[in-house]
């Protein structure tokens, strides 16, 4: 006992405590986790970013890449439509230009329907036939046959008298071929563009004088 005293006396001097020699209350231990926390791969987290980077890519590339799919179909389909127009509207003026020629140097009309007219021109026949099966306009002279005009939905003849209406610069209708004067051919035609059919319908008209005709 002397000596855990002299021991004690010797330490309160230095500053020692008494668990520094083991003497006192034992110390408490605790208990730690051993394992060490799972870590995330770098490489992995960087795979995941790159991954939702590139569907994000993706997405707006394909709505850019259908917008600009609409603005090419719809302008490729103007475009087609405008120029469909302007060359059924040639072929039908051109088709109008040589039937008034025709007509005013016939000597007279000698048959008179709503889809079909011959007249008398020379020692020949001239008569132009339009066909709703096949939705064409023909011209014959003599034996000569040909296609004057295709693609169309309605051709109209209408024949009037060379009097006009009360002073007007109209025409009274006639009641038979013989006393024709005057025709009016009405045109009008379509066709079908990229599998429908255009809304742009040709419509042409022209009242043309026979001028033999007294």
């Amino acid at each position: 006992m002397e000596c855990v005293r002299l021991a004690g006396a010797l330490a309160d001097c230095f500053g020692f405590r008494d668990s520094d020699f083991g003497f006192g209350a034992p110390k408490a231990h605790t208990l730690h986790d051993t394992r060490k926390p799972r870590k995330i791969c770098p490489s992995a987290r960087v795979a995941g970013e790159s991954l939702t980077s590139v569907l994000m890519g993706v997405a707006l590339a394909s709505l850019l890449f259908i917008a600009l799919a609409a603005v090419y179909l719809y302008s490729t389909r103007s475009f087609a439509d405008l120029g469909n127009y302007v060359e059924l509207d040639s072929k039908t003026r051109l088709a109008l230009d040589l039937m008034s020629r025709d007509i005013r140097q016939a000597d007279k009309m000698t048959v008179y329907a709503s889809n079909a007219v011959t007249f008398q021109s020379g020692t020949n026949q001239l008569s132009f036939t339009y066909s709703p099966d096949r939705r064409t306009l023909t011209r014959q002279l003599g034996s000569t046959s040909n296609t004057l005009l295709t693609s169309c939905d309605n051709v109209r003849f209408d024949i009037f008298q060379r009097n006009l209406t009360n002073g007007t610069y109209d025409y009274y209708p006639t009641a038979t071929s013989t006393n024709c004067k005057v025709v009016q051919v009405s045109l009008a035609c379509s066709r079908s563009l990229l599998g429908r059919k255009a809304d742009n319908t040709v419509v042409q008209s022209a009242k043309i004088v026979i001028r033999k005709q007294r």
